[in-house]
């Protein structure tokens, strides 16, 4: 028998036992009409037997929607297999419209499964409880001997007096502190501001302009910066291990950076703020730190974290800039970031040569350095929710921060081409060859010497 047959009779068996329940009733108010206490007890039978009808039929349509649920999951994985076969044709021919109609259509199955999935919660919930109030049987009792003359108020029970209230108990006082100390742990946890910025990706091969005026972007491929997605990643490490209760990204950019902050919250953010400039906009590190300045003023976060340097201009400003505005702490090229004394953090950073190891007083900005973690891929499931998360959207004039540059980019070129290297029969032909250049005077230059592989030794 197939699901939904199996769902279609237990509808039926439902509807019947309703239709039972209403007679029940019936039957009850039949019953209250009459000026004896029997009646009255048979009306509290009958109401109860009511309940009982009610209760089952509850349950039954708990059971028909996890049948129904089932046969849309049936549905819903017949479907998706469907679009599986598809998107890969989809794919292959590289029809973009082709894939945002199967897309829609595999997020509509989704949100079908989701609805019949709430419609049986909701269900389950409103299951009636067998036993009637105490309380109701009282009052029918009652009502019903008052209409037959009835004194029956010695054999109701009496409402117990309230007793005083009682010291609390040790038990009680030590459940309270430590529900205090959990809501002031709460509170004490962290905001944590992430910058991220779009960049050129890291995979694609950067051009100059011909006017040699900046760098191609038309039609390049754009991705998070690297090092913005260590720190991201590291931020919401923190929350998972409760040192953040609050994850919120950020980015300076153009409309694109919408899908830089989509990514962010499908890695695990919360929120995103997009401060919108135009493509015509010189920003500079000096700005993003001022705008960064402002939300911290605005939102109260306890920690900026950053990448230690985008890797379009490698200017690598950001964060120190944000520190001096601010007048916060600073750990620059963190690889490793733990808890410490309440207020502080201990942060292990890069540096030539080996590691320093800092303590940093809260409020403090981070920033990350390659080797603090590896970041998470964004699954199908979590970038579905990331379309539901708050984006927040600003504008530079809205903080009142001036984009006025303060540089002016002269020229871009690309790095010079190495010089082809030169060959040498034998150790003596390159002895000779190294006093021509003169090397002791350093005056080599860029260029290189090979020696064959047939006269090595």
């Amino acid at each position: 028998m197939s699901l939904d047959k199996h769902l279609f009779e237990l509808k039926f068996a439902a509807k019947q036992l309703e239709k039972s329940a209403q007679r029940c009733d019936k039957q009850e108010k039949k019953g209250n009409k009459e000026v004896a206490q029997v009646h009255a007890e048979n009306a509290i039978r009958k109401k109860n037997e009511a309940l009982n009808y009610i209760r089952m039929a509850a349950r039954i349509d708990a059971v028909a929607a996890r049948v129904q649920t089932a046969a849309t999951q049936k549905r819903v994985t017949s479907s998706m297999q469907g679009v599986v076969k598809a998107m890969e044709s989809a794919m292959k021919s590289m029809n973009l419209e082709k894939v945002q109609q199967l897309m829609d259509r595999f997020e509509r199955d989704f949100e079908n499964l989701d609805v019949h999935t709430a419609t049986m919660e909701r269900t389950m919930d409103g299951t009636t409880v067998l036993t009637a109030p105490k309380s109701q049987v009282d009052s029918l009792i009652q009502e019903a001997a008052d209409k037959a003359g009835i004194e029956l108020n010695a054999e109701l029970p009496q409402s117990v007096p309230t007793a005083a209230p009682s010291l609390p108990s040790s038990a009680s006082v030590a459940e309270n502190d430590e529900l205090t100390q959990r809501l002031a742990a709460l509170r004490n946890l962290m905001r944590v501001l992430v910058g991220v910025k779009r960049v050129i990706d890291f995979a694609v091969k950067v051009r100059v302009k011909p006017d040699k005026s900046g760098v191609v972007t038309a039609n390049v491929p754009e991705s998070m910066n690297p090092f913005d997605e260590i720190a991201l990643e590291e931020a919401v490490k923190m929350k998972e291990n409760k040192l953040a209760k609050e994850v919120v990204v950020f980015s300076l950019g153009t409309a694109k950076a919408q899908e830089t902050l989509r990514t962010a919250l499908a890695k695990g953010a919360d929120k995103a703020i997009h401060v919108e400039i135009t493509e015509k906009d010189q920003v500079e590190p000096i700005h993003v730190a001022q705008v960064i300045k402002k939300l911290v003023e605005k939102e109260k976060f306890d920690v900026v974290f950053c990448g230690k340097q985008a890797i379009d201009d490698d200017a690598a400003q950001t964060a120190p800039l944000v520190a001096g505005l601010l007048d916060w702490s600073q750990a620059l090229y963190a690889s490793k970031v733990e808890s410490s004394d309440p207020g502080y953090l201990k942060v292990t950073r890069e540096v030539d040569g080996g590691l320093d190891t800092v303590k940093v007083k809260l409020p403090t900005v981070l920033s990350a350095d390659l080797r603090l973690n590896e970041p998470r891929y964004a699954t199908l499931p979590n970038i579905m929710k990331a379309k539901k998360k708050p984006l927040e959207k600003l504008t530079v004039k809205d903080l009142g921060v001036d984009l006025t540059p303060q540089t002016k980019i002269l020229e871009v070129t690309e790095p010079p081409t190495r010089q082809a290297g030169g060959f040498v029969e034998d150790v003596p032909a390159l002895i000779n060859k190294l006093k021509t250049l003169r090397i002791h005077q350093g005056q080599i230059g860029g260029d290189s010497i090979h020696v064959s592989d047939d006269h090595r030794d």
